[in-house]
């Protein structure tokens, strides 16, 4: 049993199908054994051929431990140890009970809790009756046997001792083996149990961070953008006022515009979270149209998209929005191409500005851009910027189909 201990000590067992075949084999070989020596001088040949057949049948039923097969191969599995161990109880003398005991063990992992229940009360009858089944043929069999062997144990007193020390011994044996790899299981499971609590709770954790950070995502992306537009037209209208007060008009217009843009940013976020179809194509046509009005900025949209799942169509959505506005906001940039290419495993998503370009090795304090890798990371596809001062940017986004 060394197996099951570490270097500190601390016990790592088998599964419990290794365990029960461990435990099965040492049964055997002591029944092998016990029933070798105690049989010497009194065995039949019949008794000896289905012994011998019974053992072989539970040797070779215990290098497998149906556990994920069919019911039904789990049924014929334990039917077929139990009718070899019912055998030796009908032909012969010898006691193989223990064994016995052991399969009624593994069919409470291979069958129902009804099929168990089934099982014990029904071995509990056929393996009183085997006996008186088989008793009574071999009585008088039995009685010159008894005869013999009593008279060769009263010679022999030795004979008893070590015929029962053999006994007692293998059924110690057995009994210890099977109890230690048992527990060891059962601690085993506990200890899993108990690990399965502590991860389950830190995925709870870590399912709290990751929501918690999606919606600073769409807060960001969503509202963010339009507030942002809506705070300066306001500042527009503010410093218009004392000297232009007939533009003032045009700028609350254009704040009352975002205002109401602002209002369907929360509808629209509000509906994806229950909407099950989301046409990517479609919603990017209205994000450039609604971007070009009144601005100078020329967007070509180049794009032609498969059909996605609702949730990647809003995470693409969303990462192109945020790429659109920081051109639009930081880039002076006079046209913008979105365009698409489709290949057989991916989508490839590329976002090419004219405008002033930056230095990507710059850390940005902005939530934006880190927002933009968090979202192709979690539709497990990557986001690749490349820009160079004086010569605009290029976002490339692959996303696996």
């Amino acid at each position: 049993m060394a197996y099951l201990f570490a270097k500190s000590d601390v016990i790592s067992p088998a599964p419990i199908g290794k365990t029960l075949r461990y435990v099965e084999w040492i049964m055997l070989l002591i029944a092998g054994i016990v029933t070798t020596i105690n049989g010497i001088g009194y065995v039949s040949t019949l008794e000896f051929y289905v012994t011998l057949t019974a053992l072989a049948t539970c040797t070779l039923l215990s290098f497998s431990f149906p556990i994920d097969c069919p019911l039904w191969q789990r049924r014929i599995y334990i039917t077929l140890g139990i009718l070899a161990l019912i055998s030796t109880r009908l032909f012969t003398e010898w006691n193989l009970e223990i064994l016995l005991y052991l399969y009624i063990v593994k069919s409470c992992f291979l069958l129902k809790r009804k099929d168990v229940i089934i099982l014990v009360i029904t071995m509990a009858i056929v393996w009183q009756l085997s006996l008186v089944w088989g008793f009574m043929p071999r009585w008088e069999q039995t009685a010159e046997q008894l005869q013999v062997r009593m008279s060769d144990y009263l010679n022999h007193p030795e004979k008893v001792l070590i015929t029962r020390l053999i006994n007692d011994t293998g059924l110690y044996i057995a009994a210890s083996t099977f109890s230690v790899l048992l527990s060891f299981v059962v601690l085993a499971e506990r200890r899993s149990r108990q690990q399965a609590v502590k991860l389950t709770q830190q995925v709870k954790a870590l399912a709290a961070q990751l929501e918690r950070a999606r919606i600073a995502r769409d807060i960001h992306d969503s509202l963010g953008h339009t507030l942002t537009t809506l705070d300066v037209q306001l500042e527009i209208a503010q410093r218009l006022y004392p000297n232009h007060p007939n533009q003032v008009l045009q700028a609350l217009s254009a704040a009352k515009d975002l205002a109401s843009q602002s209002l369907a940013d929360v509808r629209r976020a509000l509906q994806s979270m229950r909407e099950e179809t989301f046409d990517l194509q479609q919603s990017l046509l209205v994000l450039v149209d609604r971007l070009q009005q009144g601005r100078s900025l020329d967007i070509r949209l180049r794009t032609n998209l498969p059909a996605l799942s609702p949730y990647v169509g809003h995470q693409l959505y969303y990462i192109l929005q945020e790429g659109l506005t920081n051109v639009q906001k930081h880039a002076q940039a006079t046209t913008v191409y979105l365009q698409s290419n489709v290949a057989e495993d991916a989508l490839t998503l590329e976002l090419i500005d004219d405008g002033c370009g930056f230095d990507p090795q710059i850390p940005h304090t902005g939530y934006g851009m880190r927002g933009m890798q968090e979202r192709a990371l979690i539709v497990g596809g990557h986001l690749k910027i490349d820009s160079t001062p004086g010569q605009g940017t290029r976002l490339t986004l692959t996303v696996a189909l």
